[in-house]
This record gives C-alpha cells, structure tokens and sequence, in this order.
C-alpha cells in the first residue's frame, strides 16, 4: 500500500488536479454568447449530438456551486478510513452521483473500468488504489457476505440492500454533492469546454453553462 502521506493533491493552478488521461475526441469550440437552443442546433447540424444529448441529463444545482477547501479535501482523499477515501476518490475525481455511489455493486468494475449508466469510466490511477484498499477491508470484515453492492456497512452486510441516502454523507462528514460539484466546478475552471464537461460528467448543457458561467464571473 503507497504511502498516504505521498499522496498530494496539487493545488487547482495545476489544471490536470483531477483530470484522469481521457480518449482524444473531436470537441468543436463552443458557441460563445449563443442560448442552449443555438447550440443544439450547431451541434446537430454539425453531426455532434453527445453535448444536446446531455440536455436530458442531470441539472444545475439549486445553490451556488463553491470549491471546497483544499485541505479539507486532502484529508478526505488521504483517510485512514478506506471505505471514506474511496468514496472521496469517486467523487472528487469521476463526479458520481451520490446515489450511483450507494447503487454501484461489484460487477461494475471491470479491469479499472466503471459501468454506470451506459457510460464507460476509465478510473485514475488514485482511484484504483483507494479502491483495492477499501475491497481489501470489504473482504476482511464481510467475508461471507452475500451483498452484491461495491459499498456495503455494519447494516448492510448481512443483506443485499444498498446502504441509505444519508449513509456516504454521514461517512465522509461533508456533503457528497459538494464534492460532486467542486469537481465539476474544476474542470470549467481548467478547460471551460461546455462539450467535454458534459459528455464527463453527463450534465445537461444548462448545468454545464451555469459552472463555466461562474468562472468566467
């Protein structure tokens, strides 16, 4: 197991913070100054319908998505706790949703590749780790149990249910959505690709405009 203390996060001036290698794919540059109609028109006039197609997706948050603490966020990645860094890890580096956390079982990770949703995510490398150390734990503490779901509790072992809402908020002391959001909110700040920020994180184009809007503020 690597040294936790090792395990740095950058600061956000370095732009690849949470960036895991992706596929080089085509993103046409985006339409400044045009309403989410005109762009889905460009976009289907040009062939490229993966960016509308996330208007369906999910929308913008009700509050005032903010970044969190950086420090804060390192001892979430960095916890001895291997159950609360893996939890960390998918958040703050893949943006999953906190209920496709508590729904995710253990067929759903393939060769360092996550099945959720119809969408394929290549996890980074830190991710990977922190969830080899949590499966690790998984199996010391629930050998026998027949739950197929990847995150599993004290309450949860000796049934095939996932664990509750409240359960990754309670676990990791801060609100998973932020971390969602914070990770979200990063990659406008690095890239401001409305494209690219929904086909990672399948968000509608409005939720998209209102992160990269509130950098450009």
């Amino acid at each position: 197991m690597p040294d936790r203390q090792a395990m740095i996060v950058p600061k956000r001036v370095h732009l690849g913070r949470f960036r895991p290698p992706q596929p080089q794919l085509e993103y046409m540059p985006w339409p400044v100054g045009r309403d989410i109609g005109e762009v889905s028109l460009v976009l289907a006039v040009h062939g490229r319908m993966t960016c509308a197609d996330g208007i369906i997706g999910r929308h913008a948050p009700s509050t005032i998505p903010l970044p969190v603490d950086l420090d804060r966020l390192r001892a979430e990645l960095n916890s001895e706790r291997p159950v609360r860094a893996a939890l960390a890890a998918l958040l703050a580096f893949h943006a999953l949703r906190p209920g496709e956390l508590r729904s995710l079982q253990l067929t759903d990770i393939i060769d360092g590749r996550l099945r959720i949703g119809g969408r394929v995510i290549a996890l980074a490398a830190d991710v990977r780790t922190r969830l080899a150390a949590w499966l690790d734990e998984r199996h010391r503490r629930w050998l026998g149990t027949a739950n197929p779901h990847l995150f599993i509790n004290i309450d949860t072992a000796a049934l095939t249910t996932s664990a509750s809402a409240f359960w990754a908020n309670a676990t990791l002391g801060i609100s998973a959505q932020t971390l969602v959001e914070d990770r979200v909110l990063d990659e406008a700040t690095a890239t401001g690709d409305v494209c690219r920020i929904c086909d990672l994180f399948d968000i509608t184009v409005e939720t998209a405009l209102r992160y990269v809007r509130l950098h450009d503020a």
